[in-house]
């Protein structure tokens, strides 16, 4: 792959999202209902966080865990933020080298969807294609 692909064509626009104040309980919900993995939280409509089912796992293990807890004490903080324009190479080692999941795509300071490793999975085969 040259570092002239950017993750624009790759990555998935429009995801759902959460207000770092809801509960943990709304997380699982968004969740579940549209079958995600991660979810980017908001505050007043800025991107402050990401949480992923993971995230969540590991919560729910723990003695503290409430679903009314809110969903800003549980969120990894800063998130992995990346322009649509990102080279997919730069984007993908960095989330290789965080062991993440996930880029969060921001444009403009507006949430545009999310960059996961489904959509570097798909961008790889099909440039091993070309």
């Amino acid at each position: 792959m040259e570092n002239s692909h950017t993750i624009l064509p790759y990555f998935t626009v429009g995801t759902h999202a959460v207000e770092a104040h809801q509960p943990v309980s709304k997380a699982l919900e968004v969740m579940q209902e549209h079958d995600l993995r991660h979810l980017p939280v908001l505050q007043d409509g800025v991107v402050v966080g990401e949480i992923s089912d993971r995230d969540l796992r590991v919560w729910q293990l723990q003695k503290e865990f409430k679903f009314e807890t809110a969903i800003s004490h549980v969120m990894i903080a800063p998130p992995f933020i990346v322009d649509p324009g990102a080279p997919l190479t730069e984007v993908a080692n960095e989330m290789a080298a965080r062991k993440i999941g996930c880029a969060i795509v921001v444009s403009g300071g507006r949430l545009s969807g999310m960059f996961t490793i489904t959509d570097a999975l798909r961008a790889l085969a099909r440039l091993a294609g070309d």
